[in-house]
């Protein structure tokens, strides 16, 4: 019998890291696990989770829309007066 297993991928000198996973009969799979602490690459790439997370939630007041620079808010065409 074949069980899921479990490997935690350590980068040197980084608080981010990775954990392999290798489920029964399926194909292995690898979750990121990432600390802002780590640099601004690291921070701009939680930036950009939240930010699709937070348009795939959606939001009461702002309606999400698929422009051809990705998940964006559309900008409304009033000028300001």
């Amino acid at each position: 019998m074949k069980r899921t297993t479990v490997v935690k991928l350590v980068t040197e000198n980084k608080l981010s890291c990775g954990i392999k996973v290798t489920p029964q009969d399926k194909d292995e799979f690898t979750i990121p696990v990432v600390d802002v602490r780590d640099g601004m690459a690291e921070r701009g790439l939680v930036n950009y989770i939240l930010k699709g997370s937070r348009s795939q939630k959606g939001s009461n007041f702002m309606r999400p829309s698929f422009g051809s620079g990705g998940n964006c808010y559309q900008v409304s065409q009033k000028k300001a007066q």
